[in-house]
């Protein structure tokens, strides 16, 4: 086998070691951010999971308010109904 064939063998081997390395690399690489995105990703869901949990409580307590303020509003309604049917009687016989 000539020298150049040995040198081309060399090299050839180096070169396909390099690329593996190199691709081994880019893979850790990679891999280590899409670990960085998943625990980003992961914070974010706890954040939205809290805030939906406060979110959800703080609907529930508005909704309680407006039924509140709906039974408010009918006695009101009520009220005056029954005022103007007074001032009705007692204005409307004169």
């Amino acid at each position: 086998m000539s020298p150049e064939a040995i040198l081309g063998i060399i090299t050839l081997c180096l070169t396909a070691l390099g690329l593996i390395c190199a691709a081994a690399w880019w893979m850790s690489a990679l891999y280590s951010s899409v670990g960085h995105i998943q625990t980003n990703t992961q914070t974010t869901n706890t954040k939205i999971d809290t805030l939906t949990e406060k979110m959800d409580g703080e609907l529930h307590d508005v909704r309680g308010e407006i039924r509140e303020h709906g039974r408010d509003i009918a006695n009101l309604k009520e009220r005056v109904g029954k005022a103007e049917g007074i001032l009705e009687a007692e204005f409307g016989a004169e």
